[in-house]
This record gives C-alpha cells, sequence and structure tokens, in this order.
C-alpha cells in the first residue's frame, strides 16, 4: 500500500474508533482500554507465550521460593507470586523438560511487578536452556 493510502486508511481508522468509544458508557470505555493495553502487551512480545501451570522452584540472594509459573515464553516467564520481588532483581529459576526430564538452572531478571507475580526475562540462554524452555513452551496438555 502506497504511504498515502496508509496514511488516509489510518486516519479513517482513528475515526471510527473515535466514534465508536464516544457512544460508550464510561465502564464500557474503561473495559475497552484495559482490553486494548492488554492487546498491546501481546503485540510488543517478541516470542509467543503459552498459558501454563508450572510449580517452579528460584533462588535469589534473598532465599528460595516455589510458586507458579503462568505462562512462558523462549523469551520469559510470568511467575504468581506475593513475595516482593523488585524489578531488575536476578533469580536462578529451575526447570525440567516434560519430554526427556532433562533439568536446568536458567538465569533470569525481574522485569515486571504487579499485584500478581512478576514477569521475568531469561539471560544468556545455552542450547540446552533453550531447548528445556521450548519443551514447556511446545508442549501439550
Amino acid at each position: 500500500m502506497a504511504l498515502a493510502a496508509q496514511s488516509m486508511q489510518r486516519e479513517q481508522n482513528k475515526k471510527r474508533l473515535l466514534e465508536l468509544f464516544e457512544r460508550m458508557t464510561e465502564s464500557q470505555q474503561t473495559i475497552y482500554l484495559r482490553h486494548l493495553e492488554k492487546l498491546q502487551a501481546n503485540w510488543k512480545r517478541s516470542h509467543p507465550r503459552r498459558r501454563c501451570q508450572i510449580d517452579v522452584d528460584f533462588d535469589t540472594r534473598d532465599g528460595s521460593f516455589r510458586n507458579t509459573v503462568k505462562d512462558i515464553s523462549i523469551g520469559g516467564a510470568f511467575i504468581q507470586t506475593q513475595e516482593a520481588f523488585i524489578v531488575g532483581q536476578e533469580i536462578d529459576l529451575y526447570l525440567t523438560s516434560p519430554i526427556n526430564q532433562v533439568s536446568c538452572m536458567v538465569a533470569a531478571r525481574v522485569v515486571r511487578r504487579d499485584q500478581n507475580g512478576i514477569g521475568i526475562q531469561f539471560e544468556n540462554l545455552t542450547r540446552r536452556q533453550q531447548g528445556v524452555i521450548l519443551s514447556l513452551v511446545e508442549q501439550r496438555g
């Protein structure tokens, strides 16, 4: 599509969104905005994530923990926890492949914190670590 046509389409889309948004109640607008924010967060992801329920052990300088991974990708994961982790904190996560029971420790860093837990980014993955993580991402069931 030519640049001028793309620009015109973008303006038409913005106009249409504004028209729809103005017809909504305030509570509908809030729900819609939350939904759009979640979609936008997913668009930013470099790797597809899989929702899951994986119990995981991990260590920090402050101690050892056991919580549940709620979603995982080759780039990172979200761990449900009420512990007081801080953005930038380093953790060592222990993962096991469901396919061949190969285990490994994965270094990660906390990149996001909310009331439900922490988003972590894996760091400097070896091929073995990538294999274990991919087996978890691709696991069915």
